[in-house]
């Protein structure tokens, strides 16, 4: 049993390093209206077939526990040792059993069945990703350094992508190519010094667009600014002034690193999350009228300027047409953005009760629109939308009910993190559709659900 919860709390270290690459086996290509039709795709992912084995052991672990009775545990001292929190509350069940409830009825009036039982048994995973974030014993500090560690390494190859203006493909690690000539390649184009219209590639790291990329070191940045600014690397009893000094080191490397890769993928959406989100900090610092925690928070934000004054100097004319929005790309990309708004009311208006099917809105956007180009196939870039337009208005309701109840809990119990990461996902939400739509943003979002709502059950 020991060697059972050891394996799960290593397993879930692992998980969280390797989530961000996109190793997968392709079930099923998708193809509609004469081209690739990437969200019909059906895959295997590496990291699908680690949750599924540690799934696997949780339940093991669940079920002879309650055959048996608890098992004798060692007593965690660890300052930040998790321990298991108690059974979660009546509320969280009713809205997680909602959600489910019409996640499953809405494959009934799905379009591609299999696509709907796919997508389904996805969901069920996330499902079982939040339990296993809630209910297994793991180490904070450990989980961080499997997560950062990982991120680290996302960092470098977008930095890297960037400056190199494009990247290569490598199967094994789920890597695709991306050149700033290639059709669909996410790009800015802008006008060089010399009156010459340019391209320039936006960075990737391993996954499907550079807004993921954003939102994930966004977000990550919030924890970050947090620990330092909670005070955290002077809380902990160091001895040794070394040891302090290297704490504050990684702590510079990680915001430096991730910092500048978040510019590098010019991401509006996540410049904007990150901003509310150290706005919630500055809000709540102030509230409490903790000076030395302001001190801090204006610390990082004169690094922030610094570095932003940097790259912004070297690459302005870039960071200009994504703010302006009036270049040829910029305009393409507003005006596609309004025509997805527009098809997410039509479907919507069909299937407003119990939805099209879950991850069968383009699907359900072909049938209505024989004529139009595969590449015009996208989920309405607004999560919230999506959710209405694949598992109906019940659906929408308990997904909004989950948030809601935790930005409450998190209200209530004076939890800053946990209000600025929830604040930050509806943000992105609002503006993209990948914490919905797409398997990685999928598992990302309900691992953040199960530590907001693992942070709410302890001291």
């Amino acid at each position: 049993m020991k060697k059972i919860q050891k394996i799960l709390e290593y397993g879930l270290y692992l998980f969280v390093f390797l989530l961000p690459w996109q190793t997968k086996l392709i079930l099923r290509p998708g193809w509609l209206n004469r081209g690739d039709w990437e969200y019909g795709t059906i895959s295997l992912y590496g990291t699908d077939i680690l949750l599924i084995g540690l799934l696997i052991l949780f339940f093991i672990l669940s079920w002879r526990e309650k055959k048996g009775g608890q098992i004798e545990t060692t007593i965690i001292t660890h300052p930040v040792r998790a321990a298991r929190p108690p059974l979660p509350r009546r509320g969280i069940l009713i809205i997680l059993s909602g959600l489910d409830l019409f996640v499953f009825i809405s494959i009934f009036f799905a379009p591609d069945l299999v696509l709907a039982a796919y997508r389904y048994v996805l969901f069920l995973l996330g499902l079982g990703l939040f339990w296993l974030i809630v209910k297994t014993e793991y180490d904070n500090i450990k989980l961080a350094i499997a997560f950062f560690s990982g991120l680290l390494i996302q960092s470098g190859l977008a930095i890297w992508q960037f400056l190199n203006q494009g990247t290569f493909a490598f199967k094994w690690l789920g890597l695709a190519a991306h050149l700033p000539g290639d059709l669909g390649a996410s790009v800015i184009e802008t006008t060089g010094s010399d009156g010459v219209a340019e391209r320039w590639l936006r960075a990737y790291g391993s996954l499907d667009h550079p807004n993921i990329l954003g939102g994930v070191l966004a977000l990550s940045l919030i924890i970050i600014i947090y620990i330092f600014i909670s005070g955290y690397l002077e809380k902990e009893e160091i001895k040794k002034e070394k040891i302090k000094n290297k704490k504050f080191f990684i702590f510079y490397l990680l915001f430096f690193l991730l910092f500048t890769a978040l510019l590098f993928t010019f991401s509006r959406s996540a410049f904007l999350a990150l901003a509310v989100g150290i706005v919630i900090f500055l809000a709540m610092i102030i509230f409490k009228k903790d000076w030395p925690a302001l001190k801090r928070l204006g610390l990082v934000m004169i690094l922030a300027g610094i570095l932003s004054g940097v790259i912004f100097f070297t690459y302005q004319n870039l960071f200009i047409t994504r703010a302006v929005g009036a270049a040829r790309l910029e305009q393409k990309s507003f005006s596609e953005r309004e025509m997805y708004l527009t098809d997410s009311q039509k479907i919507i208006e069909k299937n407003w009760l119990f939805g099209s099917g879950i991850g069968n809105y383009t699907k359900a956007l072909s049938s209505s629109d024989l004529k139009r180009p595969w590449y015009y196939l996208q989920p309405v870039h607004n999560a919230f939308l999506l959710v209405w337009a694949e598992i109906g208005i019940f659906g929408l309701f308990f997904f909004a009910a989950l948030l809601i109840y935790l930005f409450l809990q998190s209200w209530k119990k004076n939890n800053i993190l946990s209000l600025s990461i929830l604040v930050a996902l509806v943000i992105m939400m609002m503006f993209d559709h990948y914490l919905w739509s797409l398997p990685f943003g999928i598992l990302f979002f309900w691992i953040l659900i199960g530590l907001i709502y693992k942070s709410l059950n302890k001291n």
